[in-house]
């Protein structure tokens, strides 16, 4: 019978590749999600999941980007352990509003640019959606944590 953590995090990952998140990326942070301990060495990741080393990299390269994993210095050693943020990854998405200021500042200071048309409109529809998410995102995130009674 197959392990129940493994078949969730390859479910998950693989919708999260359908959805066109990297495969490697969403293999590795689901990866360290079912981990009993939430951090894994590369090492560790490479073997679980059956990658290179230089697979795992790339990975963990985007996802602490997204601020989806930490990465650390194991003690007395120079290898590196990557563990999931204490705020997990999908609630911490929503503390980013800065990400959707910066686009929706280029969106906008480049719309303007566009001669009046269906496409500048469109355009500018961009930038408003995004400058609404950065608005709406540390509400949201307010509203999960009382919904958890985090709050």
């Amino acid at each position: 019978m197959t392990d129940p953590f493994a078949r969730f995090a390859e479910r998950v990952a693989d919708a999260f590749a359908t959805l066109g998140f990297p495969r490697m990326a969403a293999n590795v942070v689901m990866a360290l999600t079912v981990s009993e301990e939430g951090r894994l060495t590369s090492a560790q990741l490479s073997e679980r999941l059956g990658i290179s080393p230089a697979a795992v990299s790339g990975a963990i390269k985007y996802l602490t980007t997204l601020g989806m994993v930490v990465s650390s210095t194991v003690p007395g050693t120079r290898r590196h352990i990557y563990r999931l943020p204490d705020r997990p990854w999908y609630a911490a998405s929503l503390v980013r509003p800065s990400v959707y200021s910066a686009l929706a500042d280029l969106v906008e200071r480049e719309a303007v640019l566009l001669p009046e048309s269906e496409a500048g409109a469109r355009a500018h529809e961009m930038a408003s959606f995004l400058a609404f998410l950065r608005d709406r995102m540390p509400t949201l995130l307010t509203e999960w944590e009382e919904s958890r009674g985090r709050g």
